[in-house]
């Protein structure tokens, strides 16, 4: 059984917590901040699979043109 000193003593996890030194409206502004941040990862994703997509169909354009000009088969033919 603990003595009594020790029951008088509370337990560190027991003791009232400091409140923050940030106010409110700075925990607004840092969430505010943390979703753009998000906002603006997530639209750089979309973008770069928006270029490699765009690269992909550009580059299977120009081999479908170059094979046909070798073939003889052109779709296109400017004069």
């Amino acid at each position: 059984m603990p003595s009594h000193l020790q029951q008088s003593v509370p337990f560190f996890h027991d003791t009232v917590r400091l409140l923050s030194c940030e106010s409110p409206a700075r925990n607004w502004r840092r969430e505010l901040l943390s979703c753009s941040v998000q906002e603006l990862a997530g639209d750089a994703k979309k973008r770069s699979r928006t270029i490699a997509m765009a690269r992909e169909i550009v580059g299977n354009l120009l081999l479908y043109l170059l094979h046909g000009n070798w073939s003889g088969s052109m779709v296109f033919c400017p004069q």
